[in-house]
C-alpha cells in the first residue's frame, strides 16, 4: 500500500494539480485527502460522465487533469470518451478502481471482467496502479510522457487495499469553493433543524407501506436499511446501477396504475440522474411516491459531501412538474408528509432531511436474481 500523499505529490510535480471524479470506497484515501489540499483543486462530479466533460475542458484551458472513478461508472464514460475525448485528442489520467472479485458486491462482477478488455477495446493504455512507494514517481512519469506525446487517457487500475486509509470525511470539506456560503439565495441547510437519522426515516416510511404497495430502494445504504427493518418480497432492492430508482418506479408505476409505488431515494443517486425528475414530471404518474432521503453526503465511500447543501431539491423538483411536493425535517413531518400522499393520490416528492447513519446494516443476503423473482412473483400474485 502506498500514501495518498505520496501519489499526490508525485502527481504535482508533473503538473497535475486539477483532478474530478465519482466517489468510491477504494478511492476514499486520495480523494479525501485532495479535498483538503490546497496545492490542487478538485471537483465533484455528479456522474462518471461528467467528470469526463469537466476534465476535457480543464486539458483545453491548459490542466492536466485527472478522473477518478469506480470501474463501474466506465460505462456512463464510454459515450464522453468515443465522441469528445479520443477524437478530439484530448489527454487526461484516468484513475479506475476494479471492483469485481468473488468477494465484492454481486453487482460489480460483470464490470469487472469486462474493464481491461473495453480499456484495450478503447486502446487507451492501462497499467495497475502503483502497490510500492518506490513505483509512484516512475508510474505517474509513464503517464505524463505518454500524454504529452499520444494527447490520449493513460489508465492506472487501482485494485483494493492499493492506498492505505485516510481520514473521514465528516465535514463538507472543498466540494466546492462556495459550498457552504449559501450564495446566490441557494437553499442552504440547517442541520440544527434535522432530527432523524437515515435509518430512522426508513423505518418510518416502511412502517406506512400497505401489503400491495411496491417499494423500490436505491443501492447503497438506503436499500440495507430497508432489508434490516422491513424484508418484503414486494421491495426490490436496488444494488448498483446509481441514480435509476427513481425509472424503475416509473416504469412500474405506469404499467401498474391500481397500485402504490414508492422510490427510496438518495441525494447522490438523484443528483448522478436529475433528468429523470423531468421524466417522471412529464409523465406524472399518480401512483408514485417520490422519496428523497437526503443526508448531504456519499455514505458508502467515506462521507464526501454532495450539492445538497445549496441545491434545493424540493424547488428542483417543483420545476420539474412534481404536483406535490414537501420538505421535511423531523418524524412528525415525515408521518404528516406520507398520509397526504395518499388523500392525494398524486405524484409525489417528500424531501427528507436526514442525519448521516453511524454504520450501514448487513448487506441483504439474497441474491440479485432472487430479489428480482421474489418481486415479480409478488406483483403477479397482487394483480389477479
Amino acid at each position: 500500500m502506498i500514501q495518498a500523499a505520496d501519489f499526490q505529490k508525485e502527481c504535482l510535480k508533473k503538473g497535475f494539480n486539477f483532478l474530478t471524479g465519482v466517489p468510491c470506497s477504494y478511492l476514499k484515501p486520495l480523494i479525501n485527502f485532495v479535498m483538503r489540499d490546497s496545492s490542487c483543486r478538485f471537483v465533484m462530479a455528479a456522474q462518471e460522465g461528467e467528470a469526463v466533460g469537466i476534465a476535457c475542458g480543464a486539458a483545453l484551458a491548459g490542466q492536466r487533469p485527472v478522473v477518478m472513478c469506480q470501474n463501474s461508472g466506465l460505462g456512463n464514460m464510454i459515450n464522453p470518451l468515443t465522441s469528445l475525448v479520443l477524437p478530439y485528442k484530448i489527454p487526461m489520467m484516468l484513475i479506475m478502481t476494479l471492483r469485481g472479485d468473488d468477494h465484492d458486491a454481486p453487482q460489480h462482477s460483470l464490470m469487472g471482467k469486462m474493464t481491461t478488455r473495453f480499456l484495450d477495446d478503447l486502446e487507451i493504455p492501462w497499467e495497475d496502479f502503483p502497490a510500492r512507494e518506490e513505483d509512484v514517481a516512475p508510474a505517474v512519469e509513464r503517464c505524463a510522457s505518454f500524454l504529452k506525446d499520444k494527447s490520449k487517457p493513460y489508465a492506472f487500475i487501482m485494485k483494493k487495499g492499493s492506498l492505505t486509509p485516510g481520514q473521514e470525511n465528516n465535514d463538507r470539506n472543498r466540494v466546492s469553493e462556495r459550498l457552504s456560503l449559501g450564495e446566490n439565495g441557494l437553499h442552504t441547510q440547517n442541520r440544527e433543524e434535522i432530527q432523524m437519522s437515515t435509518r430512522e426515516a426508513v423505518r418510518h416510511v416502511s412502517s406506512r407501506v400497505e401489503p400491495k404497495d411496491a417499494v423500490i430502494s436505491t443501492t447503497g445504504w438506503i436499500s440495507r436499511s430497508l432489508h434490516a427493518i422491513c424484508d418484503r418480497d414486494l421491495n426490490f432492492y436496488m444494488t448498483g446501477s446509481m441514480g435509476c430508482a427513481s425509472a424503475i418506479g416509473l416504469g412500474l408505476a405506469l404499467n401498474s396504475p391500481e397500485r402504490q409505488v414508492f422510490v427510496l431515494d438518495g441525494d447522490g443517486a438523484v443528483f448522478m440522474k436529475m433528468g429523470n425528475l423531468a421524466t417522471l414530471g412529464y409523465y406524472h404518474p399518480q401512483n408514485l411516491c417520490h422519496i428523497v432521503l437526503d443526508n448531504g453526503v456519499h455514505a458508502s465511500t467515506g462521507g464526501q459531501a454532495t450539492f445538497s447543501s445549496d441545491i434545493d431539491l424540493s424547488r428542483v423538483a417543483r420545476a420539474c412538474g412534481y404536483p406535490f411536493v414537501r420538505e421535511v425535517c423531523s418524524s412528525k413531518e415525515l408521518i404528516a408528509a406520507l398520509a397526504a400522499t395518499r388523500v392525494k393520490k398524486t405524484l409525489s416528492f417528500i424531501h427528507v432531511r436526514t442525519l448521516k447513519d453511524k454504520q450501514p446494516d448487513p448487506r441483504s443476503p439474497f441474491a440479485l436474481e432472487e430479489i428480482k423473482t421474489r418481486f415479480e412473483k409478488a406483483l403477479n400474485y397482487e394483480n389477479r
